[in-house]
């Protein structure tokens, strides 16, 4: 006994419930029973029995509102989606930064105070060889710049049409009435090869017209920014140039980098709706229930559409970076249906009622799931004080999802398992 006693001193106690200990631990030694156990497993069972009281009193409460819980989650589900399908797939790489970084600073500057600096470029294919120097091809350029010019936004156009006109019209002294495309495709040959044999050494005209002349280039420098309203105006150039009679293409860098946002958020919602197939096809194979395992596709699910719903609620579009929060979240809830269902599944098939199951999994796995989804929700949430906004909202994304999805897992999934059919199949 003295041995033992020491072990489960406490300094807090009075010398009379010392003594009481002592009494007692000795009357167990002497009848041959298991000595007692200290406070810290007490604490122990304490928690555990108050955890399995928390279940049995939560799996009493889903199993009466059991419809209402349904009924609710379904609801949201279907007002989620509709708010989610409004919105649109945008992105503006300089609204990345916050005001007052210097990337931002200096560009809305340059915007101000010059003009655009960027813009798309439209490779204009005129036929055959010289079909280039044709002047009715070129008068069709030239209207189509002209009508660029009027979009809002853009700053200015540039093409072989403006230089082979202030060229006739230097060649004319400077009479404005000469600013015009010469009539005949000798004049216009002349013209190119007196302007280019004027320019320095080592420059030419190969970056607005090709050595075939059988194709020439528009550049458009505007004030846009974001991706939508760059590839919407690109598809209309290219329809103007198209009623025109003119083969038109929309290429350079700016519209390769704007066009890459659309592709990359369509792929990522492409794989993520394969992902949950496939997961929930695994499921059903793995439990050898189809009603099972496509019951797992309902909780993954509706914690994605909430946060599509949310994002519309922010005003953020989907773009590269909120579009990975789904990839992100779609995997953590996933591993926490899959352990409600397996433990579900193994309760099941060792007899336990649905509800006694439900209860067993809500006292010894929600518990792991609730402190995991606490640390992720706070790790993840810390990015809402970043500057930089893709990893601002990718944080509060991610805690908002991985927090639906653990209400989902908790709540939705045991109203559907303890239903009167799934009684009936278990």
């Amino acid at each position: 006994a003295s041995r033992i006693l020491p072990q489960c001193h406490h300094s807090w106690n009075t010398p009379a419930e010392e003594a009481m200990n002592q009494q007692m631990l000795l009357l167990e030694l002497e009848g041959g029973s298991k000595p007692l156990q200290c406070d810290g497993a007490d604490l122990t069972e304490s928690q555990a029995d108050l955890s399995e009281r928390a279940a049995a009193s939560v799996t009493a409460r889903i199993a009466s509102g059991r419809i209402a819980i349904i009924v609710g989650f379904v609801a949201l589900a279907i007002g989620a989606a509709f708010v989610a399908s409004r919105t649109t797939v945008n992105a503006d790489p300089y609204k990345y930064f916050a005001e007052g970084f210097w990337l931002r600073s200096a560009n809305d500057f340059i915007q101000d105070n010059v003009g655009g600096t960027r813009g798309i470029e439209l490779a204009i294919s005129t036929g055959g060889p010289e079909s280039a120097k044709d002047p009715e091809i070129l008068r069709k350029v030239e209207e189509l710049q002209k009508w660029m010019d009027e979009v809002p936004g853009v700053t200015r156009t540039l093409s072989i049409v403006d230089i082979l006109k202030q060229t006739h019209r230097s060649l004319n002294g400077d009479d404005q009435a000469y600013y015009t495309i010469p009539d005949s495709k000798d004049l216009v040959g002349q013209m190119l090869f007196l302007y280019t044999m004027s320019l320095p050494q080592g420059m030419d005209i190969n970056d607005r017209i090709t050595l075939k002349n059988d194709a020439l280039r528009v550049t458009t420098l505007w004030t846009i920014t974001d991706s939508a309203t760059t590839v919407r105006l690109a598809q209309e150039f290219v329809d103007k140039a198209e009623s025109l009679g003119l083969d038109a293409v929309a290429t350079g860098k700016t519209m390769l980098w704007q066009s890459m946002n659309g592709y990359v958020v369509r792929s990522f919602l492409r794989s993520i709706t394969l992902a949950i197939a496939l997961i929930s096809l695994l499921l059903v194979i793995y439990f050898r229930s189809l009603k099972l395992g496509l019951l797992a596709l309902i909780p993954n699910a509706i914690p994605l559409v909430v946060g599509g719903a949310v994002l519309v609620l922010m005003g953020k579009p989907l773009d590269v970076g909120t579009v990975m929060v789904y990839a992100v979240c779609l995997g953590i809830a996933v591993d926490d249906t899959i352990h409600f269902l397996t433990n579900y599944y193994r309760l099941t098939q060792q007899g336990l009622a649905p509800a006694e199951a439900v209860e067993e999994v809500l006292a010894h796995t929600s518990p792991a799931l609730i402190v995991t989804t606490l640390i992720l929700v706070t790790a993840f949430g810390t990015f809402m004080f970043a500057t930089f906004q893709p990893n601002m909202f990718f944080g509060i994304l991610t805690a908002i999802v991985l927090v639906a999805a653990l209400a989902t897992d908790l709540i939705f999934l045991p109203a559907l398992v303890m239903g009167k059919r799934m009684q009936e199949k278990s």
